[in-house]
């Protein structure tokens, strides 16, 4: 047993059995904690199919890759199940908890508030930033590299597919880094201050969206080195049209605002009292 078993001719996890699964593990990879995982058959389904919440973990693709491969034997699996990393270490909430009930990601002086796509390239999604049901965070992210090759789709933190040879991840209780180590395309996400900051680099089509310290910035046939900082887009998301060569901040709601404040208190409170009533409206 513990090579796991292909996702191909099998049926999806049914979503009971996952948030279980995520609940037991501390949100995060039971070997290592990252909180970027894989739903894992101890018991291969291959030979059993089933969806047995006691013969299955989550594990990140790195831990996910081995555990299938042989490499961790199910005695050891079974001890990896039965003692997660991130509850043995405290982190009943995981190992990336954030301490706001809104969704609000800063990018050095840019602020994007709301549960929704941030950016949209030809009406496909590159990155999403959402709290669940469960109040933890949650990502969504599509990775490109500069020649259109896929490599990375990741779904509300559960990786669905990319190879892990590719990307070096590194976690701690309130930070994420996936870094890719030959392509230039990032994710960051430290959820220690608030708001949680992120920065990012994201290829699609021609346009390259970086999400850094220096705020957001495009370059490519659309915008040129475009630059927008002391800035909060309330309900906003960024959509890119590559055929039509237009960009857009397109109110996800019907209608958004958008808070222009130097502080950076001042900007996410204003932000923050904006999403509310927003919302409310609706």
């Amino acid at each position: 047993m513990g090579k796991g078993s292909s996702s191909q001719n099998r049926p999806p996890t049914p979503e009971p059995v996952k948030r279980q699964l995520r609940q037991n593990a501390g949100f995060g990879c039971c070997r290592c904690g990252i909180p970027v995982y894989q739903y894992h058959h101890i018991i291969e389904y291959s030979v059993d199919p089933h969806f047995r919440v006691e013969d299955m973990m989550i594990l990140c693709p790195y831990c996910h890759d081995a555990a299938t491969k042989g490499a961790i034997p199910e005695e050891e699996q079974r001890r990896i199940q039965a003692n997660p990393h991130n509850l043995a270490r405290g982190y009943a909430s995981g190992a990336i908890k954030i301490n706001q009930s809104y969704c609000a990601i800063a990018c050095g002086e840019t602020m994007f508030i709301g549960s929704s796509s941030v950016i949209n390239v030809d009406q496909e999604p590159l990155l999403k930033m959402s709290v669940g049901a469960d109040g933890y965070m949650e990502i969504s992210a599509n990775l490109y590299d500069e020649q259109g090759n896929t490599l990375a789709v990741i779904d509300r933190n559960e990786w669905i597919s990319g190879d892990p040879a590719i990307w070096d991840m590194e976690s701690d209780h309130q930070r994420l880094t996936i870094r890719a180590k030959k392509y230039k395309v990032s994710l960051m996400i430290d959820a220690k201050g608030e708001p949680v900051r992120l920065h990012g680099r994201f290829f699609r089509h021609g346009q390259t969206i970086r999400l850094n310290s220096s705020g957001f910035s495009v370059d490519g046939g659309i915008i040129h080195d475009s630059q927008m900082q002391g800035i909060a887009f309330v309900g906003f998301s960024i959509d890119f049209d590559t055929v039509q060569e237009k960009v857009q901040f397109v109110p996800y709601l019907g209608t958004g605002m958008i808070v222009s404040e130097w502080d950076p208190i001042q900007r996410l409170i204003k932000a923050v009292d904006a999403w509310k009533k927003l919302t409310e409206e609706k």
